[in-house]
């Protein structure tokens, strides 16, 4: 579970979310904005309505937080000793 690339990279990005949180939150707010565009949110609205982001969005709360959830704890309990 500690090798999922997918987990590493979410674990990464919240790292650097903690180190960097005003960068993060002006990223985040240059996301928001151009998802804002009416282009970008067609294109979005398209997206959040396929079988695809059912599938990666039903695949992340089952598999994906849970994960998140271990690894949380496991360093919870080594930050203890």
């Amino acid at each position: 579970l500690l090798a999922d690339k997918r987990l590493a990279r979410a674990l990464d990005a919240l790292h650097e979310a903690r180190a960097h949180p005003v960068a993060t939150a002006e990223a985040l707010r240059e996301t928001a904005c151009d998802l804002l565009q009416y282009e970008k949110l067609v294109a979005y609205r398209e997206y959040v309505l396929s079988d695809a982001f059912a599938r990666d969005t039903r695949r992340l709360v089952q598999e994906g937080l849970h994960g998140l959830q271990d690894v949380a704890l496991l360093q919870r309990d080594y930050r203890v000793w």
